[in-house]
């Protein structure tokens, strides 16, 4: 219990801070320079429960913090030292009042977690830690804290962390964060030669809660100078795709979507090169004659547009590059795509799974996936139609109802892709318009006052449209999220 305790309060104080009156730092605040150059990652919060973010967090928290009896951030933070003989108001909420640095560095074999906080009182800082069974050192008035690594963690870094590595997001915001994205790459096994993986140079993210909308923003740094527009996993450019509106749906569209297909491929034969799905698609090439990175998945070049309910269907329509070589090349390849499918199960949490993610309406479809977890997958064409869909069968022998995947080539030439005949049907009268000020290769909207469950499960406060955006170049990829709150967080 005790472990616990002081667990909640380390999540705490991470994620909800103290009191003060100074406005976080937009260029980092002073504590940085206990973190060493070169760290693996590093989280900056407010500890300010009075300031205007940790107050936004309240007023988006209301019904969770009334179901649990705390009827505000305060008396919430104050429920997580019960038990325990540290007072909340007495003895920690007056040490706050700066941004907390949340900070990783090391090796697996060595890893190293550094909490640094500047507090009014070193002293009394250090009281608290002690009675909270802490390693610590203090420095003047910096609270240092190992969360791992002992007090090795807690020595003087040669060079500081640079907040430049934060990149250009200033202003107040919930969560700062700057990183290496070579370790991702190392994290998925992933580090081969591609340019673009070999050109990632920075890694920074925020999240702001406004005063009618909680904003998102992350930024992948490449150099520039090492790639072309062809390398990059996205179309460049910022020219927004348009999206249907549906209600109590997530509607997307892609501008070309078949620059990420491809480069997921080549990334599968690269860092995979003895996978089951690897060896799956070379066969299928073989017996059929073909690439299938440029017969299959560089057909998907052009608008796309996909809708996706909360109950798993889905419905998607894409142009094609060559229509008439997509029927003639699909009663050959949707035999073998079972195969492929299958394959991809082998590769559990290595991420290959974001090509199906990545392309709702290519012939590799999410809706798949609960036929790789029940059974073996077959495809068969409908009759009297220019279609087909995927089947299962259980290790009895017996067909299982899963939801249906059908896909094909339509008689105006776009393909299409369906967790069943009613949901393709719909797609044929799918509208698509322009997404107000939305910008890159991919977008999604919803809005989630339309939609008939609570769609997060997170028991917030009623929220709005949600815009999400992804924007490619030779600088780095911007990934952004506005999800509007109509009835304010001030």
């Amino acid at each position: 219990m005790r472990r616990l305790r002081v667990a909640l309060c380390l999540v705490f104080v991470v994620l909800v801070g103290g009191c003060g009156d100074d406005p976080p730092k937009a260029t980092g605040p002073a504590a940085l320079k206990y973190v060493p150059a070169g760290a693996d990652a590093v989280v900056v919060v407010p500890t300010d429960l009075d300031g205007e973010q940790l107050q936004r967090l309240e007023a988006l928290m209301q019904p969770v913090l009334r179901q649990d009896s705390e009827g505000d951030i305060h008396e919430f933070a104050a429920s997580l030292f019960d038990g325990s003989d540290v007072n909340f108001a007495r003895d920690v909420e007056p040490l706050l009042g700066e941004d907390l640095v949340l900070a990783e560095w090391g090796s697996e074999d060595d890893p190293r977690v550094l909490a640094a906080l500047e507090t009014p009182d070193g002293t009394r800082a250090g009281e608290v830690a002690r009675r909270l069974d802490l390693e610590h050192r203090v420095d003047g008035d910096t609270l240092l804290i190992s969360i791992s690594g002992g007090a090795a963690t807690l020595k003087p870094p040669g060079a500081s962390f640079d907040p430049a590595a934060f990149g250009d997001d200033e202003g107040p915001a919930l969560v700062r964060l700057a990183g290496n994205p070579q370790l991702l790459v190392k994290e998925l096994d992933v580090d081969v030669d591609l340019p673009w993986i070999q050109a990632l140079d920075g890694l920074s993210a925020s999240i702001r809660l406004d005063d009618h909308a909680i904003t998102a923003h992350a930024h992948l740094t490449t150099r520039p100078d090492d790639l072309s527009d062809g390398d990059l996993p996205l179309a460049s450019g910022d020219d927004a795709p348009p999206a249907a509106e549906e209600d109590g749906a997530i509607s997307s569209g892609n501008r070309n979507q078949s620059q990420t297909t491809v480069f997921l491929a080549q990334l599968a034969r690269k860092a995979w090169p003895d996978s089951d799905f690897v060896a799956e698609v070379e066969l299928a090439e073989k017996d059929l004659g073909i690439s299938f990175e440029d017969e299959v998945l560089k057909q998907f070049n052009g608008p796309s547009a996909s809708v996706a309910w909360p109950d798993g269907s889905f419905a998607a329509l894409s142009d094609l590059d060559d229509p008439d070589r997509m029927r003639e090349l699909l009663p050959k390849l949707a035999p073998r795509l079972p195969g492929i499918l299958s394959s991809l199960q082998s590769l559990g949490n290595k991420g290959l799974v974001a090509l199906l993610l990545v392309a709702p309406d290519a012939p590799l479809v999410p809706g798949a996936l609960p036929l790789l977890r029940q059974g073996d997958i077959g495809v068969r064409r409908l009759q009297g139609e220019d279609l087909y869909e995927l089947t299962g069968l259980n290790d009895d022998g017996n067909r299982f109802t899963v939801p249906r995947v059908v896909f094909g080539v339509r008689d105006d030439d776009r393909f299409v892709v369906a967790s069943g005949l009613d949901q393709l049907r719909s797609v044929s009268d799918l509208e698509v318009s322009d997404v107000e000020d939305a910008h890159g290769a991919a977008v999604a909207r919803t809005d989630f006052s339309t939609w008939e469950t609570d769609p997060l499960g997170l028991e917030l406060v009623p929220l709005g449209k949600a815009v999400g955006e992804l924007e490619a170049s030779r600088e780095g990829i911007d990934a952004r999220l506005r999800v509007d709150v109509p009835g304010g967080l001030d």
